[in-house]
């Protein structure tokens, strides 16, 4: 018994020295908004003949939410973003954040 207390000593002292290594890059942190707009740049890029509805559509597909609201949200995040990639707006080339508040 003296045994198995002294080895679950040593085993717990041992633990308490040994630390995880520390995290070299921030966490990496990004809207929906920017996540859409990526996905959306994808679906353009591997059809640049896409229809704003097709674009819409896989789109949607793509971010299929459970919840309702979320689910609305993702539909007009969606269709925004769809409209400015097909139509060719320069604005679309950035991420939403960086349009000058067109959000």
């Amino acid at each position: 018994m003296k045994v198995a207390v002294l080895v679950l000593a040593l085993c717990v002292a041992a633990m308490a020295q040994h630390r995880p290594p520390e995290e070299t890059q921030p966490p990496v942190t990004i809207t929906v908004e920017e996540l859409v707009w990526l996905e959306v740049g994808n679906i353009v890029s591997a059809d640049p003949r896409i229809s704003q509805s097709e674009c819409k559509a896989r789109c949607d597909a793509h971010f299929s939410l459970s919840d309702a609201l979320d689910e609305s949200l993702t539909d007009i995040i969606c269709q925004r973003e769809c409209e400015l990639a097909v139509a060719g707006h320069t604005d679309f080339q950035r991420p939403p954040g960086d349009r000058g508040g067109r959000d």
